[in-house]
This record gives structure tokens, C-alpha cells and sequence, in this order.
């Protein structure tokens, strides 16, 4: 699995860099913003920070609701004084509108801002385990293996070190060992071809 050059993901620091970057490039077009919020965003973040470590956590989603406004009136300021609409600016345009209407549920979340295609590999709760493994002992597609092989090998150890802590029995699962042990090894030179 490629490690990427991100942080740890929050929301308040997603519409502080965002922000920052729309005024840079706003800047760099000619665009006279009527405000750029660049002290009381530096102002509101650490506080964000402080709050959410002191476990003041609506405190904390206060000044990251506010971060998130700042970022709005920024994005809506360039597309009422933008006259021509450079690649850069018409690119992070659409991510911040993607951004602020991004929610906890969503899927294909923005997580970074220079990396917009780095993804979430968490499992998920809501799907049940055979579900999961079902889906994973499906032949992949032509070409998914050599961007991905990494991330269904781990996931398969996950949920097998599950199932198999649980005391499940694979035949529960319509599944036996030799045909998961023969799908990982499968995958595995497959990859490595």
C-alpha cells in the first residue's frame, strides 16, 4: 500500500488549507477579495485545536463550523469577482464546493487537499462479515489488482483474524479454508506478476 503525504484528516483543517489556497490563487489571478480571513482563521483553528484536545468538543465544532463559513464566503467572493476562470481556480472551486457539502455520511470524501484521491480503508460496521468476504472472494477486475492488491490482501487478513476470533466456522460462511488460504495465494501472485 502507497503511504501518502497527509495529515491526519479534520474537517477544521480541510477548509483552513482549502481557504488558504483559494486566497493565494485568487491573489495570483488579480482578484481583490473583500475580505481574506487569513488572522481570524490562524485565530479560530488553534482555538479549534486547544478546544477539541481539552475535550471541549462543542466548543470545538463551533469554531470549525465557523472555519467552514469562512470558507464559503471566500469561495462565493471569487465566483461573483472572477472574470476569467483560470484551470487552478476552477479546480479548487469545485473541490470546495464538493468540501462544504461533504458530510459524515458521505461517500467519496475530500481527505486531503493536494491528495483528492487518497481514500478511506477503514472496514465498515454496518456490513456483515460473510458479506464482506464474499465481495472480496469475487475475481476483481482486470487492471484493480495492480492499483490495489495491497488493500484486499490486508482487508482479507482482517477479516479472516476476525472470524476466525470470533469462533466462526468458515462453513457458516458457505466458505472453507482451503478456498480462502487458495484465493489469498491467488491474489498474491497475481499481484506480483
Amino acid at each position: 500500500m502507497q503511504e501518502k503525504n497527509i495529515r491526519s484528516p479534520t474537517d477544521a483543517r480541510l477548509y483552513d488549507r482549502l481557504r488558504e489556497r483559494l486566497v493565494k490563487e485568487a491573489k495570483r489571478s488579480g482578484i481583490d477579495l473583500r475580505q481574506p480571513y487569513e488572522r481570524v482563521a490562524k485565530k479560530a483553528l488553534h482555538k479549534q485545536s486547544s478546544h477539541a484536545s481539552a475535550n471541549q468538543f462543542k466548543k470545538a465544532r463551533k469554531k470549525t463550523k465557523k472555519l467552514k463559513i469562512y470558507l464559503g464566503r471566500v469561495t462565493r467572493d471569487i465566483r461573483r469577482k472572477m472574470k476569467m476562470l483560470s484551470p487552478v481556480l476552477e479546480k479548487l472551486l469545485s473541490l470546495s464546493d464538493k468540501v462544504l457539502s461533504q458530510e459524515r455520511s458521505s461517500k467519496n470524501k475530500i481527505y486531503s487537499i493536494h491528495e483528492t484521491e487518497v481514500e478511506c480503508i477503514s472496514p465498515t460496521r454496518n456490513m456483515s462479515l460473510d458479506v464482506k468476504l464474499d465481495l472480496l472472494l469475487q475475481p476483481p477486475p482486470i487492471g484493480y489488482l495492480e492499483q490495489r492488491h495491497s488493500m484486499i490482501i490486508l482487508m482479507m487478513g482482517i477479516l479472516l483474524k476476525r472470524a476466525l476470533s470470533r469462533h466462526i466456522e468458515l462453513q457458516e460462511l458457505n466458505l472453507n479454508r482451503q478456498l480462502v488460504i487458495w484465493a489469498i495465494a491467488s491474489m498474491i501472485t497475481r499481484a506480483n506478476a
